[in-house]
């Protein structure tokens, strides 16, 4: 059974926030070229939810969708919105370097299960064959392995071995940060460690890219999405451009650093739902961006607010601020 049976794609609010600050960074690509020169390549799942996104919001009309449920090919063919897409039924690792590599490329490797070595493969068909302004993305589960707790209790260390133990099965000794055995593979250091792997494979690919080039020649990878966010499980998204040297006035044109959910390090930007009611956003929508403190989740001092604010916690204020724009709205309607 693929996870799209198990969760509505379309319906989950951190991935949908997510979806829309990925194309607030796209519509920028258009300084490199423009975005009907550009190829987008994901995971549709029979929602194709980034896909009508990407199409319609940017006006991207070469769309491809790798998909490895080939028993089912049926269904995707009858949910794809639009006749610009392209569905291929196979594993990514199949597909992928399959496909011609000229057309400047956005792909999105949008997995829903752990880390595995076969993604590295994805990874490095990217940075082998992409040219310049094409944006690279991934998304992985980053929740820890479980034990029951009649298995561990209160003994830490055994679950860490766990840990330690399905990640190694997953991806290879070689694979793993040379300083694992100090880390404690739980909370946040779990998707950092995960993260640095990642990282590590992408710098391992543009190396092997770089070869033999003049440094003028050479291409660069520019971090900007370290996103985690949690539906249901914790899940991690890492992305960024890559560009020639010569080409760093383009990233600047871009002003990234505008956007506050930009990391271009391994501090992950955290995509908190706030528990608000929609009266309560609405109330907040009306003083931001102007009349809100976003760092203090509060009233500027001597603002009067445009309208009464809501009785709720600072944090969840904070955590709105930071996601207002990006926000779904979901109603029910007679179609």
């Amino acid at each position: 059974m693929g996870s799209y049976e198990k969760v509505n794609y379309s319906l989950r609010p951190a991935k949908a926030i997510e979806r829309k600050m990925l194309l607030e960074v796209m519509k920028r690509l258009s300084v490199f070229n423009h975005l009907d020169k550009y190829r987008y390549v994901g995971f549709g799942s029979p929602y194709f939810a980034d896909f009508t996104l990407v199409h319609k919001t940017l006006g991207i009309n070469k769309l491809v969708s790798i998909e490895k449920d080939i028993q089912n090919s049926e269904r995707f063919h009858f949910n794809q919105p639009f006749s610009c897409i392209k569905i291929h039924f196979d594993h990514s690792n199949s597909v992928l370097p399959l496909l011609t590599w000229s057309d400047p490329t956005i792909l999105w490797l949008d997995y829903d299960g752990n880390l595995q070595a076969e993604m590295f493969q994805d990874i490095s068909t990217f940075f082998s064959q992409a040219v310049p302004g094409s944006m690279f993305l991934i998304s992985i589960n980053v929740q820890p392995d479980s034990l029951p707790p009649s298995e561990y209790q209160d003994n830490l260390k055994k679950l860490k071995e766990h840990r330690l133990a399905q990640l190694t099965k997953r991806i290879g000794k070689s694979k793993l940060p040379i300083d694992i055995e100090k880390r404690s593979l739980s909370g946040d250091d779990y998707h950092k460690i995960i993260y640095q792997i990642i990282i590590d494979q992408i710098n391992e690919g543009m190396k092997i890219r770089n070869g033999g080039f003049a440094k003028n020649d050479q291409l660069l990878f520019n971090q900007i999405f370290n996103i985690l966010y949690s539906d249901n499980a914790k899940m991690l998204t890492i992305g960024g451009i890559i560009h020639l040297q010569s080409q760093d006035a383009l990233i600047k044109e871009m002003r990234l650093d505008q956007l506050p959910f930009i990391s271009t390090n391994s501090d992950a930007f955290k995509i908190m739902i706030p528990s608000l009611t929609l009266k309560e956003m609405r109330s907040l929508d009306a003083n931001l961006p102007d009349n809100i403190n976003i760092k203090l989740g509060k009233l500027k001092s001597r603002v009067k607010p445009k309208t009464k604010m809501p009785i709720v916690s600072a944090e969840d204020i904070i955590n709105y601020a930071k996601i207002y724009r990006y926000f779904p709205t979901f109603a029910e309607a007679v179609v």
